[in-house]
This record gives C-alpha cells, structure tokens and sequence, in this order.
C-alpha cells in the first residue's frame, strides 16, 4: 500500500486556513483539544483525506461542511457536544462513513 498516513496537529484554527492550501494530500487530520466551531471552506478541498478527528472541540457544530465530505471513512468527534439526532443525520447523508462519537 502506497498511502502515507500524515499525522498534523494544529494547535490554533487561525493557522488551519493557511496549511489547508499545503495539506491537500492528507490522509489523516487531527484537530483534537481546539475551539473550533466552524471549519473553513478550505477543507474541502480535501479529497484524499479519510480520517477526521476534532475531538474534544466542545463548540463544533458545522455538521453541514462535514456532510460534504461525501470521501470520509471515518469521522472522530468524542467530546463534541452534538445531539443523537444531529448525528443521525450525519449519517445518513455519510452512510460510508464511520461516525464515532463516544
């Protein structure tokens, strides 16, 4: 397997929409232990990313740019306060995707 998972760890949401235009081949992104609310357009541009993990980023709330992203596999969001009926929206809008909440 020629994929190379790369690990990024983004300390501040303010730099994410400048390594968003470098990052473009990622596999893997963690946003872990953040405030983020909202994620920039950017990410979209995403295409080979699989893995999204925003742990423990209390405040996230834009399920609307996640259900987008049509290419997940899996989506990471412990300690994201986001209801049972949110996610089951998720869902349905990702049926491929692995959506782990807890």
């Amino acid at each position: 397997n020629n994929i190379t998972i790369l690990t990024y760890i983004i300390q501040s949401i303010f730099p994410v929409r400048f390594y968003l235009l470098h990052i473009e081949l990622f596999y893997f992104l963690s946003l872990t232990l953040n405030y983020i609310q909202k994620l920039p357009n950017e990410i979209l541009n995403l295409r080979k990313l699989r893995i999204l993990d925003l742990t423990e980023n209390q405040h996230f709330s834009d399920l609307e740019t996640i259900s987008k992203m049509h290419w997940l596999d899996e989506f990471y969001c412990f300690g994201c306060y986001i209801s049972d009926n949110e996610i089951e929206k998720l869902r349905k809008k990702l049926p491929n995707c692995k959506i782990l909440i807890k």
